[in-house]
């Protein structure tokens, strides 16, 4: 097997395949040094052969330093035990475990992290562990910009006279104003988390998909849409759609409705 330097160690891969991994990583641990993961091999008694350079750089600290170390010695104090009680479980049991917990920087602050710890295996015999990690702090981050973002959407768009949806890159809806409430029928709960595409036809449909592309791209856009209501009838509206930024990252689109007269042939 063969893992891309470029690529995710554990992304697409079956328990089988990282048991393999775990292999090739102790024959040749540089072959991993491009990955974005952290990856180190443990011992069975908890102490570091290697890590890779997105691992030592994740801790703060240098090779020299890690090797012959203790585990401890990355992880935050308040999870040493739990980790600890982990490794144990997977020398014992040999079976992959996934977790999240927090690491240790060496310069004191804390990072949290997603966890795998597969059993590593030379020539059949178990010996260590093999730990993937990956930085939850960017996801993190994004997700309280995000939450302010939905703040002063709730400050600055409740009062709104025009629907306002605040619609993710997966097309769903985060949240919505009052007038969203009045115009579709449906509560903000019922809207918050339902697929956007559930309030359109299949040609409306396809125009919000164009704009959440363009959004994404961090284009605005106007559209014409037909919402249906929760009684079945339908409303049909002049939208304009906005970039949704948090963090620098363009995480979906608001998307201003008002209703319009329909055409008439």
């Amino acid at each position: 097997m063969f893992v891309s330097p470029s690529g995710s160690a554990s992304a697409a891969l079956d328990d089988a395949e990282l048991l393999v991994l775990a292999g090739e990583f102790h024959g040749a641990p540089d072959l991993f040094d491009g990955l974005a993961e952290g990856i180190a091999l443990y011992r069975c008694d908890g102490t570091i052969v290697h890590g890779n350079r997105a691992s030592r750089r994740m801790v703060g600290r240098s090779a020299r330093e890690l090797a012959g170390a203790h585990f401890s010695v990355h992880i935050a104090p308040h999870e040493v035990a739990r980790i600890a009680r982990l490794h144990a479980q997977l020398i014992e049991l040999e079976e992959p475990l996934s977790f999240e917990t927090q690491f240790l920087h060496a310069d004191g602050s804390f990072i949290d992290v997603a966890a795998r710890l597969i059993p590593a295996r030379s020539r059949g015999r178990l010996i260590g562990v093999l730990g993937i990690a990956s930085d939850l702090t960017p996801a993190r981050n994004r997700e309280r910009s995000l939450q302010a973002e939905r703040e002063r959407f709730a400050s600055f768009f409740d009062a709104h006279p025009d629907m306002v949806l605040m619609i993710a890159a997966d097309g769903t809806i985060q949240t919505v104003n009052r007038a969203a409430e009045t115009l579709t029928g449906f509560t903000a709960t019922e809207l918050g988390g339902m697929p956007a595409a559930r309030l359109f036809p299949p040609d409306s449909v396809h125009a919000l998909t164009r704009s959440l592309e363009r959004a994404l791209r961090g284009e605005s856009a106007e559209f014409a849409l037909i919402a249906i209501r929760k009684d079945g009838s339908d409303v049909h509206l002049a939208a304009t759609s906005i970039p949704m930024i948090a963090s620098g990252v363009t995480e979906g689109m608001f998307c201003l409705c008002r209703a319009r007269m329909p055409v008439l042939d």
